[in-house]
């Protein structure tokens, strides 16, 4: 594997080649490096001769590495806080519509049912008047 076969031990190289993608052939290993700056090389190495003897190898370098962004949580964290507190002013704006809406409607009727009422001036057989009129005999009316 990768870590075996380097080891942190210096290897001469035979020859070293940029290539496109990381096209393995059977007789060679893939290796992945990452770098300080969180990026992924791949390469490709394989000895160079086949007895071991030189430990010379030949390496084919990806020319382009994959580099893994940072995601800052700070801006993840505060967009979801913003979009709940967005989300319930949406929904308080929503309801208070609708009852302004209900609101009006009831008036509305409550207003016309007062306008359909027809108040007459019926007497209730019940009801005996407060003021009586009485006549006395006895008193003279005298014109000044």
């Amino acid at each position: 594997t990768c870590n075996t076969a380097c080891n942190g031990t210096v290897i001469d190289t035979a020859r070293v080649k940029l290539i496109e993608n990381s096209e393995q052939k059977d007789d060679s290993n893939l290796c992945i490096i990452y770098t300080d700056d969180n990026c992924r090389v791949f390469f490709t190495y394989r000895y160079s001769d086949a007895i071991y003897v030189t430990r010379k190898v030949d390496l084919n370098i990806m020319r382009k590495s994959e580099c893994v962004k940072t995601i800052n949580i700070l801006y993840i964290v505060l967009g979801v806080i913003a979009g709940i507190v967005l989300g319930g002013l949406i929904l308080l704006l929503i309801y208070k519509l609708v009852i302004t809406i209900d609101d009006r409607r009831e008036l509305a009727k409550f207003e016309q049912q007062g306008e359909n009422m027809r108040w007459e001036m019926a007497e209730n057989p019940i009801f005996e008047s407060p003021t009586t009129k009485v006549i006395n005999p006895t008193y003279e009316e005298t014109a000044y």
